[in-house]
């Protein structure tokens, strides 16, 4: 028998750091009431001297799931209703989905404010930029890394869908990684190489602006960054080992 929306549970991480978060906050509840969405937030008050562990409330939010299958999605994200029964007809035990390839910023009143380009390329440069405050010191050598699981069609966060008892399997998240940053796709090469597909539809998913300064820089990033490089150089059983030594 085929997903519905009845078979899925929405699993929102946050924490209210700005008047457009809390903005994004309230549009995200309606719009998902009225689609008929069953979700679950999981938030914590905002301390901008204590990390916010997103992959730890996720955590906490898969543990009351009772639904066939979770997603875990931001609380700036939204698309549209048919292309959540698209996923779910694409999700099972072996396949999970992200449920789109672009995305466009929008406001509340859904103007198209700007797109999001593709990924960005994973080297020295683009961690600097985006992620880093000064310059990234390391002896990794970016611009020569090699690693085919590094291999997206599109965005790696924003919204992740899957079954429930098989990413219980894989671990769920990942609470080494703090905060933002390389938690998104530390997941997806970790259940590749657990043995389950990611696939992106070909469609277009929204996130409600918000200015930059509503997101900190994390001081934990390096952390994140090496913690993914960590499942990158394991192999399955390897994987399975570490899972296995996670405390949740």
């Amino acid at each position: 028998m085929a997903n519905t929306i009845y078979d899925i549970t929405f699993v929102v991480a946050l924490s209210i750091d700005s008047d457009e978060r809390l903005r994004n906050y309230e549009y995200h509840k309606a719009y998902w009431k009225d689609a008929g969405v069953k979700v679950i937030y999981k938030e914590v008050d905002y301390n901008p001297n204590v990390p916010f562990h997103r992959t730890k409330l996720f955590n906490q939010g898969i543990e009351e799931v009772t639904t066939t299958n979770v997603a875990l999605t931001d609380v700036d994200c939204i698309f549209d209703i048919d292309i959540l029964n698209k996923s779910l007809l694409s999700v099972n035990e072996r396949n999970a989905i992200i449920p789109f390839k672009k995305v466009k910023h929008i406001d509340v009143n859904h103007n198209v404010l700007f797109e999001w380009p593709n990924p960005p390329s994973m080297n020295k440069k683009t961690l600097d930029k985006y992620f880093y405050t000064g310059e990234f010191n390391s002896i990794i050598d970016f611009e020569n890394i090699k690693n085919p699981w590094f291999d997206f069609d599109g965005p790696t966060g924003l919204c992740f869908i899957v079954n429930t008892s098989a990413y219980k399997k894989c671990g769920m998240e990942n609470e080494n990684c703090i905060d933002y940053a390389f938690e998104d796709i530390e997941r997806i090469v970790r259940v590749r190489k657990l043995g389950m597909n990611v696939t992106w539809l070909n469609e277009i998913g929204y996130h409600l602006h918000h200015s930059p300064q509503s997101r900190k820089r994390n001081k934990l990033f390096r952390n994140n960054f090496f913690e993914f490089l960590k499942i990158c150089d394991m192999e399955t059983e390897e994987i399975i080992s570490y899972i296995n030594t996670w405390t949740k």
